[in-house]
Protein backbone atom coordinates (compact mmCIF):
# COMPACT_ATOMS: atom_id res chain seq x y z
CA UNK A 1 0.00 0.00 0.00
CA UNK A 2 2.82 2.63 1.06
CA UNK A 3 4.69 1.90 -2.59
CA UNK A 4 1.33 2.19 -4.16
CA UNK A 5 0.97 5.99 -2.78
CA UNK A 6 4.46 6.20 -2.85
CA UNK A 7 4.54 5.84 -7.03
CA UNK A 8 1.06 7.74 -7.20
CA UNK A 9 2.89 11.06 -5.75
CA UNK A 10 5.74 10.30 -7.74
CA UNK A 11 3.36 9.99 -11.09
CA UNK A 12 1.22 13.26 -9.60
CA UNK A 13 5.07 14.96 -9.49
CA UNK A 14 5.92 14.47 -13.23
CA UNK A 15 2.45 15.42 -14.31
CA UNK A 16 2.60 18.44 -12.66
CA UNK A 17 6.41 19.36 -14.06
CA UNK A 18 5.12 18.35 -17.23
CA UNK A 19 2.09 20.77 -17.20
CA UNK A 20 4.06 23.49 -15.45
CA UNK A 21 6.77 23.71 -18.03
CA UNK A 22 4.21 23.42 -21.03
CA UNK A 23 2.32 26.13 -19.69
CA UNK A 24 5.09 28.38 -19.10
CA UNK A 25 6.95 27.69 -23.01
CA UNK A 26 3.18 29.07 -24.34
CA UNK A 27 3.58 32.56 -22.77
CA UNK A 28 7.22 32.70 -22.68
CA UNK A 29 7.66 34.97 -25.82
CA UNK A 30 4.45 37.27 -24.99
CA UNK A 31 5.50 40.79 -25.56
CA UNK A 32 3.44 43.16 -23.01
CA UNK A 33 5.03 45.98 -25.01
CA UNK A 34 3.51 45.49 -27.81
CA UNK A 35 0.54 48.09 -27.28
CA UNK A 36 -1.65 49.74 -24.80
CA UNK A 37 -2.99 47.49 -22.19
CA UNK A 38 -6.71 48.93 -21.24
CA UNK A 39 -7.19 47.78 -17.28
CA UNK A 40 -10.42 47.18 -15.52
CA UNK A 41 -9.75 47.70 -11.84
CA UNK A 42 -12.43 46.01 -9.66
CA UNK A 43 -12.94 46.90 -5.27
CA UNK A 44 -15.74 46.61 -3.27
CA UNK A 45 -16.24 50.56 -3.76
CA UNK A 46 -15.16 51.25 -7.17
CA UNK A 47 -14.46 50.20 -10.67
CA UNK A 48 -12.17 52.64 -12.91
CA UNK A 49 -10.24 51.60 -16.21
CA UNK A 50 -6.71 52.88 -16.41
CA UNK A 51 -4.89 52.77 -19.51
CA UNK A 52 -0.97 51.23 -19.48
CA UNK A 53 1.79 51.42 -21.55
CA UNK A 54 4.46 48.47 -21.07
CA UNK A 55 7.50 49.81 -22.50
CA UNK A 56 10.78 47.71 -21.94
CA UNK A 57 11.56 44.03 -22.88
CA UNK A 58 10.21 40.76 -22.21
CA UNK A 59 11.29 40.00 -18.96
CA UNK A 60 11.34 43.59 -17.65
CA UNK A 61 11.27 47.26 -18.18
CA UNK A 62 9.54 50.72 -16.72
CA UNK A 63 4.88 51.13 -16.60
CA UNK A 64 3.86 54.55 -18.28
CA UNK A 65 1.09 56.16 -17.11
CA UNK A 66 0.19 59.48 -19.19
CA UNK A 67 3.36 59.47 -20.72
CA UNK A 68 5.53 59.05 -17.65
CA UNK A 69 7.29 55.65 -16.05
CA UNK A 70 5.71 55.21 -12.43
CA UNK A 71 7.46 51.88 -11.28
CA UNK A 72 8.83 48.68 -12.93
CA UNK A 73 6.89 45.52 -14.30
CA UNK A 74 8.84 42.05 -14.41
CA UNK A 75 7.61 39.18 -16.72
CA UNK A 76 8.52 35.61 -15.62
CA UNK A 77 6.62 33.16 -18.35
CA UNK A 78 3.01 33.54 -17.81
CA UNK A 79 3.81 35.67 -14.70
CA UNK A 80 3.40 39.63 -14.41
CA UNK A 81 4.27 41.81 -11.73
CA UNK A 82 4.42 45.65 -11.81
CA UNK A 83 3.88 48.91 -9.43
CA UNK A 84 2.98 52.10 -10.54
CA UNK A 85 2.75 55.36 -8.60
CA UNK A 86 0.14 57.77 -8.87
CA UNK A 87 -0.15 61.25 -7.42
CA UNK A 88 -3.66 62.69 -5.46
CA UNK A 89 -5.02 66.09 -6.21
CA UNK A 90 -2.39 67.12 -3.40
CA UNK A 91 0.25 65.38 -4.72
CA UNK A 92 -0.10 62.35 -1.86
CA UNK A 93 1.67 58.56 -3.37
CA UNK A 94 -0.96 55.75 -4.28
CA UNK A 95 1.19 53.31 -4.86
CA UNK A 96 -0.59 50.10 -6.52
CA UNK A 97 1.01 46.71 -6.63
CA UNK A 98 -0.07 44.25 -9.43
CA UNK A 99 0.11 40.70 -9.27
CA UNK A 100 -1.36 38.65 -12.80
CA UNK A 101 -1.08 36.24 -15.20
CA UNK A 102 -1.34 36.35 -19.25
CA UNK A 103 -3.92 34.40 -20.28
CA UNK A 104 -2.81 34.83 -24.05
CA UNK A 105 -1.15 37.63 -26.39
CA UNK A 106 -4.18 40.33 -25.71
CA UNK A 107 -5.49 39.23 -21.58
CA UNK A 108 -4.05 39.17 -18.55
CA UNK A 109 -6.01 38.98 -15.09
CA UNK A 110 -4.71 38.86 -11.65
CA UNK A 111 -5.25 41.11 -8.45
CA UNK A 112 -3.40 44.27 -6.95
CA UNK A 113 -3.53 46.47 -3.84
CA UNK A 114 -3.42 49.98 -3.55
CA UNK A 115 -1.20 51.93 -0.52
CA UNK A 116 -2.48 55.07 0.18
CA UNK A 117 -0.83 58.00 2.07
CA UNK A 118 -2.14 57.49 5.47
CA UNK A 119 -1.10 53.95 5.45
CA UNK A 120 -4.36 51.85 4.83
CA UNK A 121 -4.51 49.37 2.03
CA UNK A 122 -7.56 48.05 -0.70
CA UNK A 123 -7.71 45.36 -2.24
CA UNK A 124 -9.04 43.76 -5.74
CA UNK A 125 -8.58 42.46 -9.19
CA UNK A 126 -8.09 43.52 -12.50
CA UNK A 127 -8.68 42.07 -15.87
CA UNK A 128 -6.78 43.96 -19.17
CA UNK A 129 -6.66 44.11 -22.67
CA UNK A 130 -5.22 45.45 -25.35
Amino acid sequence: MKNNVSKLFLLLMMISLVVNIGCKKKNEGIDITDGTWAFSLETAEDSPVVIYDFRGNLQQGCVYYSQECRGPYTVSGDIVNFTVNHYGSDNSLYLYTYSGFLGDYNHMSGSFYVSYPDGSTVSGTFTAER
